[in-house]
């Protein structure tokens, strides 16, 4: 399995519920349920005439009766427990070695001239994970400006982080923090892996600095990487 596969939906649990979040398709809705079929087949049944692939995270789901559809392949996590779906023709299940990432909050905006704040802000859930930020900059034209991407959150150990997530230039294999530019348009990349603790401490991601005369699209995307749901 590779890791470039997109998912439709990403199922998991907080141990205490099933959850179905969709990841990008159009029309789809979050799905909720102390029972996995139920979860599962709901699922399911949104992709139904669309296609697609549910990732499901490790966990225990105790046996639910779950039938695949046609045009769905399901991809299982190293840790999954449980989950014997039965298979018919023209649907896919696979076991997977590596960890699948789930989206947990996400940004898109555009026109932004000056800075953006809380662009990402998202309580953790009840256990730490390891996290990935990932934030993606572009200015059609600009005379002049001098930004970082700023990244708070509170570490495994309790304390509170401010760091800023340097930025790769397009074009060029420079990595700069603050990344800076006098005239002209610029695509610039960053990402950060980090673990951050529950505690009701936010996450968040905004650019920070100098802004004259910008115009500028900000995306991000901040994902849960670690193998197990629940943490580890």
């Amino acid at each position: 399995m590779s890791s470039s596969i997109p998912a439709s939906y990403i199922v998991y649990t907080d141990g205490q519920k099933y959850h179905a979040d969709p990841q990008g398709l159009q029309g789809l809705s979050a799905i909720s349920s102390t029972n996995a079929a139920t979860v599962i087949n709901a699922a399911l049944a949104a992709l139904a005439s669309l296609g697609g692939n549910i990732f499901v995270k490790a966990g225990n789901y105790n046996n639910p009766s779950v039938t695949l559809v046609s045009g769905i392949s399901m991809i299982l996590e190293a840790g999954v427990t449980n989950l014997n779906p039965t298979v018919v023709a023209g649907s896919n299940l696979q076991n997977s070695l590596i960890a699948v990432p789930r989206i947990v909050a996400f940004h898109s905006s555009t026109g932004n001239a000056g800075a953006v704040t809380n662009a990402i802000n998202y309580i953790p859930e009840t256990a730490f994970h390891t996290y990935r930020m990932t934030v993606f900059f572009f200015a059609l034209t600009a005379t002049s400006f001098s930004i970082d991407f700023q990244l708070t959150y509170r570490n495994n150990n309790g304390a509170n982080r401010t760091v800023k997530i340097p930025g790769v230039v397009g074009g060029t294999s420079t990595v700069l923090s603050p990344f800076t530019n006098t005239i002209g348009s610029v695509e610039v990349w960053g990402s950060a892996l980090f673990t951050a603790d529950a505690g009701g401490i936010a996450i968040t991601l905004s650019t920070v600095g100098t802004f004259t005369t910008v115009s500028y699209t900000l995306a991000a995307v901040l994902e849960i990487v670690d193998r197990n749901s629940l943490g580890t």
